[in-house]
């Protein structure tokens, strides 16, 4: 009996330990940035509720962003060449026009490529903490579905910007086409959910059979 109420004393401890630890090493921001290009962003406002709702991180949403991105064009295949657009951003940021206090999720609404890719969704740099998402065929007449499109790729990727490497489970995993992404469940399944617990990234009270839908976490 005594041997169990230590473990139980240990454990509680351990746990106010890390909690702790957490407060005093806060996660960085999550920056929603929205280039010029996109006129229609009403989507970008249920996507920041969704996110609050899952993840522990503040999500900051900037109004329209307006940025020269014309380098990054490439005329004969009529798309944006994803790289030299991580580059741009890359350079943007270091000029303290965008924000480098987290993690910076830049949304356009062109449709981009980038070498053995014939079209992406979106590309992330590690080392500037910037991941740049096209809209082009992510958008969707219905600005929910735009949202759930939205959501598995972001969160997926906040994950991944902290260090997470995705099982491929639920939305935690590479789309090779449009039906892919949106045939994933937008739910976190384990072992993704019990580690991004475990990090402090996720909220405790998501459970692995929670659903996702705009504000509302459906149990």
């Amino acid at each position: 009996m005594f041997k169990y109420l230590f473990q139980i004393f240990i454990s509680l401890v351990c746990t106010i330990f890390s909690a702790q630890l957490f407060a005093q090493s806060p996660l960085p921001r999550v920056h929603l940035v929205t280039h010029s290009s996109v006129e229609d962003r009403e989507f970008i406002y249920e996507l920041k509720c969704m996110l609050e709702k899952v993840f522990t991180v503040e999500i900051v949403l900037y109004d329209t962003h307006n940025l020269d991105i014309s380098s990054a064009y490439r005329a004969n295949r009529t798309q944006y060449y994803a790289s030299e657009l991580l580059n741009i951003l890359s350079r943007t940021k270091a000029t303290g026009e965008l924000p480098d206090d987290g993690y910076i999720f830049y949304i356009i609404e062109p449709d981009m490529y980038d070498n053995s890719y014939n079209y992406l969704f979106g590309l992330m740099n590690f080392k500037t903490d910037i991941n740049v998402i096209s809209m082009a065929r992510l958008r969707h007449q219905d600005d929910g579905h735009t949202t759930d499109r939205m959501f598995r790729l972001i969160a997926k990727n906040i994950a991944k910007f902290n260090g997470h490497r995705p099982s491929g489970k639920c939305f935690m995993g590479f789309s090779n086409s449009l039906g892919e992404l949106d045939s994933r469940a937008v739910r976190l399944c384990e072992p993704d959910l019990g580690a991004l617990q475990s990090m402090g990234l996720v909220r405790l009270e998501i459970k692995p059979n929670t659903v996702m839908k705009g504000c509302l976490l459906i149990s």
